[in-house]
Formats: C-alpha cells, structure tokens, sequence
C-alpha cells in the first residue's frame, strides 16, 4: 500500500473537543487500495459500525500481536476467519472524513 499521506497526533479532536491522544497511524489513500494483512492470524473482530471507531477489524497475529484497523466501511473478512500474511483484508472505502487508522502492536 503507498499511502497518499500519513497523519500521526498529538491531540485528537472528537465531536469538536480536544481528547486524548492515540498512538497508530492514520493513513489517507486513495479508495480502493487494497489493505493486506502483515501477518497470518485469526479475525478475532470485525464489525461494520462501532460508536467511535466505525467499521473495525482486529487480526490476532499469536504471541500477544494484533493489529487493528478502524474507520472502515467495507470488510473482505469476518470474524473468526484464518488468515496468512498479504491475504487481502480489505479495500480502503474510509468514513466520510476520516483517513484509515491502523495499528499493530503487543
């Protein structure tokens, strides 16, 4: 995937008001790019629309990795499904202004 730009923060606004920081990436690209998966594992969620986050995936990688991806509107993949490493997860359709955060950590 080559992101068309990358956004880190300090702060995150959310409904107009300072809050918190969070620490994954978010990505901006163009819809449609293909999104795979960093390593095999198992979807241990996969949800279209969640309150803060939107449609949001989660692959459990084993040893305590995961790696998550939120602000999504449309899944290749459901709960529960096996995958191996740059099988594809999704495409990139982001929430109406919001870039594709992704996270993948211990």
């Amino acid at each position: 995937m080559a992101p068309s730009a990358v956004f880190t923060a300090v702060s995150r606004i959310l409904n107009g008001k300072p809050k918190w920081p969070h620490y994954g990436v978010d990505i901006a690209a163009p819809t449609g790019t293909e999104v795979h998966a960093p390593a095999g594992g198992i979807v241990t969620l996969a949800l279209r629309d969640m309150f803060y986050s939107g449609g949001t995936l989660i692959v459990d990688h084993d040893h305590g990795l995961s790696s998550a991806f939120l602000h999504l509107s449309k899944l290749r993949v459901k709960t529960g499904d096996k995958v191996k490493q740059g099988d594809e997860l999704l495409r990139l359709e982001p929430q109406a202004g919001q870039p594709v955060h992704i996270w993948t950590g211990v």
